[in-house]
């Protein structure tokens, strides 16, 4: 027999209206030996959830994967800041992470730090 966790939430749901606590609430879930049985945090968040009132024992609809900020409006972005002033510090200006601005700056617009200065790999004959 194998419990989900809309199964479980509702075994802590029935103990929250019997009024028990935590820790007798536990020891049954965890007598059962299965390895999807919550945790006794997660079993104290649960009856603080019901406590306050909450009433759906499925989970919150999530938005899904975030959004990417490797966009071409940022690669647009980053790409006029580097020819305009080298020197910039783009994080600051664009709102994402130093991770998100390596990608955008290697991957996307191949250029490479010579100098203090990002220019790009290939060097043309002016450069």
């Amino acid at each position: 027999m194998e419990l989900n966790r809309t199964d479980f939430r509702v075994l802590i749901h029935y103990d929250f209206l019997k009024g028990l606590n935590v820790s007798v609430c536990y020891e049954p879930l965890h007598n059962l030996k299965l390895e999807s049985a919550p945790s006794k945090s997660q079993i104290c968040f649960w009856l603080g959830e019901f406590k306050r009132g909450r009433q759906p024992l499925k989970d919150d609809d999530s938005e899904g994967r975030p959004a990417c900020a490797v966009m071409q409006k940022s690669v647009s972005a980053a790409k006029a800041m580097i020819e305009t002033d080298a020197h910039i510090t783009i994080e600051r200006y664009l709102g994402i992470s130093s991770l998100d601005v390596w990608t955008i700056l290697r991957a996307c617009l191949s250029v490479h730090k010579v100098s203090d200065q990002w220019v790009p790999h290939q060097l043309t004959d002016e450069q």
